[in-house]
């Protein structure tokens, strides 16, 4: 959770710094800044699906250290924290996909609300 917030919080500040630079100048991206940035969305998206593996991996670990195995184990907390996050990240992701569904449909079929209708 650590890595993912802290290259997460560089990829915010780096967007908020692209967002004022674009301001003050109409020059675009560079490409290394574009590398760069789809290079950091790659890293953040497998480290995501690195920690769903790992979390989901050792469904309800032990919550107490063994005799034989001291390192084996996980505090209860944390462990619940991380399921209660990667629910609420997937459940956040599922409702953006049924918007854009949504809207995807209303789109094509034509509903009144969205404006004019362009596949007809």
């Amino acid at each position: 959770m650590v890595v993912g917030g802290a290259a997460g919080g560089v990829g915010i500040c780096w967007l908020l710094w692209a967002q004022l630079a674009s301001r003050s100048s109409n020059t675009t991206a560079s490409v290394p800044e574009r590398i760069l940035a789809y290079l950091l969305t790659i890293f953040l998206m497998s480290w995501f699906a690195f920690g769903n593996y790992w979390t989901l991996g050792i469904m309800w670990p032990d919550y107490a250290p063994t005799l034989f195995e001291p390192n084996q184990w996980c505090h209860k907390t944390l462990y619940v924290f991380a399921l209660t996050q990667l629910g609420l990240v997937w459940g956040v992701i599922a409702i953006l996909l049924m918007i854009v569904v949504a809207l995807v449909i209303c789109q094509v079929f034509g509903c009144g609300w969205l404006g004019p209708p362009r596949y007809k």
